[in-house]
């Protein structure tokens, strides 16, 4: 079994050389460092998330790194969230921030029970697709041939579910 260092160290080359890269996220430590070397790479970021989780989305260290230095550098964020934002959860401090690049909308309750998972958009490079949004357990591809787990495919249908929970949701007073 491979060290998180080099879990970390995989992706990073693979996303530095645009090299096709799959894995299976298998734990929330696995889910901490694919989010956080997304948003080292990315320019715009899109996340469907049940309720974001407080160990993943209010980690310090993805917060006042990753998340903010990908704001600061003009990164976009588009946040999809199914349930009410605590107003103490810090990512909504940090959009507070940067409110002309975040942009947080609540999925109704109606279209919530229509699909049962979570997923990320990375650039138009990949994806972190979670088939049980109970759990972090997740399918990861970026820059795919088609070989790993049917990219394109996946990729474009998950930015058509994307774009229709967006126009179905209602943005949140940051």
């Amino acid at each position: 079994m491979d060290s998180l260092g080099d879990y970390t160290r995989r992706l990073e080359k693979a996303l530095k050389r645009k090299r096709p890269y799959g894995v299976y996220n298998r734990d929330m430590s696995h889910a901490k460092v694919i989010v956080s070397v997304a948003f080292r790479h990315a320019k715009r970021i899109r996340l469907l998330s049940h309720e974001l989780d407080r160990e993943l989305y209010a980690n310090p260290m993805f917060l006042w790194f990753e998340a903010r230095q990908f704001l600061q550098r003009g990164g976009k964020l588009t946040i999809l969230v199914e349930t009410d934002i605590a107003e103490d959860h810090p990512i909504l401090l940090l959009a507070r921030e940067h409110d002309d690049t975040v942009e947080m909308l609540r999925v109704p309750d109606n279209v919530v029970g229509s699909y049962e998972f979570n997923f990320m958009l990375i650039d138009d490079i990949g994806y972190r697709f979670e088939s049980d949004r109970e759990k972090c357990e997740a399918f990861v591809a970026l820059h795919d041939d088609g070989n790993l787990f049917s990219f394109g495919n996946i990729t474009n249908r998950l930015e058509e579910i994307f774009s229709d929970l967006k126009d179905a949701s209602d943005p949140i007073q940051i």
